[in-house]
């Protein structure tokens, strides 16, 4: 799960996959445990670089004149567990309009089910 997540740039999600993993007693151990440790190292370093630059980055999606990367930062937001940024940046980008409006409503209903409003 923690491959995908990082192949699919949510590094968020991969370290969080990892970090219950080795919670759990899963992994870390045995003859792939090295490989688990390198995969835990990339998803840490990519976790980092990638939550420092969202404020950045987000303030670029808001100036654009469509909302698609507002809803793709309320993912990344949402994957940090930042549920509160997150429906605020996918809220906005709906506002603005979006290619798949389904897709962006289901990471709305996923932002604010992380947030805890069952609404």
């Amino acid at each position: 799960m923690a491959e995908l997540a990082l192949q699919e740039g949510l590094p968020g999600d991969a370290q969080r996959a990892l970090e219950k993993g080795k919670v759990a007693g899963v992994i870390g151990k045995g003859p792939q445990a090295g490989r688990h440790e390198r995969l835990m190292n990339m998803a840490t370093e990519q976790a980092g670089t990638d939550k420092a630059s969202l404020v950045d980055g987000e303030s670029e999606a808001a100036a654009m004149p469509t909302g698609d990367a507002d809803v793709s930062f309320g993912e990344a937001y949402w994957t940090y567990g930042d549920y509160t940024a997150a429906v605020a940046a996918v809220q906005r980008g709906i506002g603005k309009g979006v290619e798949n409006m389904d897709d962006a409503q289901l990471r709305l209903g996923l932002a604010f089910l992380g947030a805890g409003d069952k609404t």
